[in-house]
């Protein structure tokens, strides 16, 4: 199983070769902030960053090391989406055979290499895939009762995205429920001190020492958890990804049933097929076939009724692209935390090795599917907390294929189903359009067609006109072309979104750093942030900023 795996990690490398991220946008702002601090800057004071700072001081030690390039950054995040699909296989073994947790873990060796923002290797923020990492370490050391090592990783959990906080206080929560079922309340309740104790004292350790510049205040709700942003604008373009009303419950329960007739049509079609010889196998697809009937019926029903269309469309889309076999996860995630609820008070764990075991896992990756669970795919942050729910629905399917013998390979047939939709997704979406070779002083990448030329020429003018390493400014969200043109920021900000500078004390404040750093060039991008509610950098917001820069 690990041959096969690293066979399809070979192809999928040679065959997506540099088409990993973006690295102008926000797949080049960790290393802009990581080039920084490599070269002598202090993170939160010289350069704002908005996670904790785990991920991108890794990479500033890596450039450190072995010198500032795209290549260093793309070694980097490899080795990052290699530790992360080890430590699932891992995890996965403490509940699954070999098959089972290699097709697993193939789903997730897909879903990594996606070829959008999100993807491991140029990730839009190194602090999602060490989150990512450090979550399944974290399930791993409970799950095996390692609970110092559960404490430390949920310590560096808390130095990543804080998206990925009340994940790992609900793996602590299920685990000390789960050892409370095992072996009493007390049990579970000694279970807090050892996995929590280290995780406070390694996140109040760095806060003190990233506080001291600039206060408390702006450290923690300036920059890791930009309260204006988030009320400004922030909320608006994830507003839709987990909002929490009745649309959504309708679009979560019609990707179950989707997702569930076709699976259970599938495997009923196995049991029969394996039941049968002759031409009678052929009249035992008759499950698949109703399903799919039924499905089709309730579409054009739902068409002609026109209740939540939007919705509809959605499912459509998420059908044609084949992104249904990732946004159902949530759904499986969740339905397991409630199967573990219901059976709490029987006497078998519900998922198999033991109790703290299973409620951990079932915690955790419920959380994880509600991160984005209406739209759980790779328009959204979900391929970063994707593992678990993978998982628990390996597990899940396994245990069907268990209790239906017939179906067993069925069952582990909708993993490798899983595993070629996501891949064909990507290979048909992402990965077609990226043609064009960039050139940079820090590295080639492939990109889009007209993306691409426009980057090229952009980097070609800095390297004609501006001294090296002279600061430039970049407007609005192109962060990563300090990086790629070997220009560090002339501001303290390296993204410009709407509210990003959320007041005229702060445009001003910018305004003072332009009159000392005096960039010989000034870049401002063709993007436009009409998804955060104002179009236009200078026109519909940071317009004092802008009348200077004029």
């Amino acid at each position: 199983m690990l041959a096969g795996l690293g066979l399809a990690l070979g192809l999928i490398t040679a065959t997506t070769w540099r088409k990993w991220g973006w690295p102008t946008f926000d797949g080049g702002y960790d290393p802009t902030v990581a080039d920084v601090l490599a070269h002598g800057g202090k993170l939160y004071d010289d350069v704002r960053y908005f996670y904790g700072p785990a991920g991108v001081y890794s990479l500033a030690l890596a450039f450190k090391v072995l010198g500032t390039s795209l290549s260093v950054a793309f070694v980097f995040g490899y080795v990052q989406a290699l530790a992360i699909l080890g430590g699932f296989y891992v995890l996965a073994r403490q509940w699954l055979a070999p098959l089972a947790a290699g097709l697993a873990t193939l789903v997730l060796l897909v879903i990594a290499f996606s070829g959008t923002f999100f993807d491991f290797v140029l990730p839009h923020t190194d602090a999602a895939t060490f989150g990512a990492l450090f979550l399944i370490l974290q399930v791993l050391a409970l799950a095996r009762g390692r609970l110092l090592l559960g404490g430390v990783a949920l310590g560096i959990l808390l130095l990543t995205r804080p998206e990925y906080w009340p994940v790992g206080a609900a793996a602590v929560a299920g685990a000390a429920l789960g050892r409370a079922r095992d072996d009493g309340w007390r049990a579970g309740a000694r279970l807090l001190i050892p996995t929590v104790a280290p995780a406070l004292v390694i996140a109040a350790a760095t806060v003190v020492y990233f506080a001291s510049p600039r206060g408390l205040n702006d450290l923690l709700f300036e920059q890791i958890v930009p309260l204006d942003f988030i009320r400004a604008v922030g909320g608006r373009l994830q507003g839709g990804w987990a909002p929490f009303d009745v649309e959504s419950l309708v679009a979560t329960i019609a990707r179950a049933i989707v997702l569930g007739a076709l699976v259970v049509g599938a495997l009923a079609s196995a049991a029969g097929v394996a039941r049968h010889r002759g031409p009678r196998r052929a009249l035992a697809l008759w499950p698949l076939a109703c399903a799919l009937v039924a499905l089709a019926l309730v579409g054009a029903a739902w068409h002609v009724l026109g209740i939540f269309p939007g919705t509809r469309r959605l499912l459509e889309d998420e059908i044609a692209r084949l992104l249904i076999a990732m946004s159902w996860l949530p759904v499986v995630a969740v339905l397991a935390a409630l199967l573990a609820a219901r059976r709490a008070l029987g006497r078998a764990p519900p998922l198999g090795p033991s109790w703290t075991a299973d409620l951990t896992l079932a915690a955790a990756s419920a959380a994880c599917g509600l991160r984005a669970y209406n739209r759980f795919d790779f328009d959204s942050y979900a391929p970063y907390f994707a593992a678990l729910p993978v998982l628990v629905t390996a597990v899940l399917l396994e245990q069907t294929g268990m209790r239906w013998p017939s179906a067993r390979l069925a069952a582990r047939g909708v993993l490798v189903v899983m595993a070629v939709a996501l891949a064909l997704h990507a290979y048909a979406g992402p990965y077609r359009h990226d043609t064009q070779n960039v050139e940079t002083p820090r590295g080639s990448f492939m990109a889009y067609r007209e993306g691409g030329q426009a980057i090229q020429g952009t980097v070609d003018y800095l390297r004609a006109h501006a001294p090296s390493r002279a600061p430039i400014a970049v407007f609005p969200d192109s962060p990563g072309l300090h990086f790629l043109s070997d220009h560090p920021p002339a501001l303290r900000d390296v993204t410009f979104l709407p509210a990003t500078l959320d007041s005229t004390a702060d445009e001003r404040a910018a305004i003072r750093q332009l009159e000392h750093t005096r960039p010989p060039l000034i870049v401002v991008g063709a993007q436009r942030t009409q998804q955060y509610g104002q179009s236009q950098v200078g026109v519909d917001y940071d317009r004092v900023l802008f009348g200077y820069l004029n």
